[in-house]
């Protein structure tokens, strides 16, 4: 089953408001592909053992190229929390394109649905989502979280458990994301 969410900051009815040209008028989003209608659009996941976590994000969409990016360590109390600095620092990241509208796709469907639903107790804490709201509202005219079943996230899956057996304590980023992960 597929989840998605789509947050449009627009002071204005949707329709006249911006959102990508192609996606206004009677097509669904979920009938376009990413290229169509985003930006950059990133797929996230996070590996914790013991509270320690490290990022796996794999960028798609900038410069016709893929990068691959383990992040840094942090220490959460959940798997929840570690998904959510997932998403947290792709929105950094994104950010730092100057893109206006992006797409992140998680293998968490819990932490996809409790985003538009500002479960502040599901979330695991009220900072951390604070922090994904204000970098959504200030930065970004159209964001989207999209559920993406674990088999197709497993590139990012793979190098987030790399960053944690590897103990990989800054960002690193790779061309050529699927012969890197296949070749370890």
């Amino acid at each position: 089953m597929e989840s998605e969410f789509h947050i449009f900051f627009v002071a204005v009815p949707l329709s006249v408001a911006y959102v990508p040209s192609v996606i206004q008028g009677d097509v669904a989003l979920h009938q376009l592909s990413d290229t169509e209608v985003w930006d950059l659009w990133l797929r996230v996941d996070a590996s914790i053992l013991d509270e320690d976590v490290r990022i796996g994000l794999v960028q798609y969409g900038f410069v016709d190229d893929v990068a691959v990016m383990n992040q840094s360590q942090y220490v959460v109390g959940s798997v929840l929390k570690a998904e959510l600095v997932a998403i947290h620092k792709a929105l950094a990241l994104d950010f730092e394109k100057n893109c206006s509208s992006i797409l992140i796709k998680s293998d968490s469907a819990v932490a996809v649905k409790a985003l538009p639903q500002e479960s502040y107790l599901l979330l695991g804490g009220l900072i951390l989502f604070l922090k994904i709201a204000c970098l959504c509202q200030l930065i970004y005219s159209c964001v989207s979280f999209k559920f993406l079943p674990h088999a197709e996230n497993l590139v990012a899956d793979k190098l987030a458990y790399l960053a944690r057996v590897y103990r990989v304590c800054r960002r690193s980023v790779v061309r050529e994301a699927i012969p890197f992960v296949i070749a370890i």
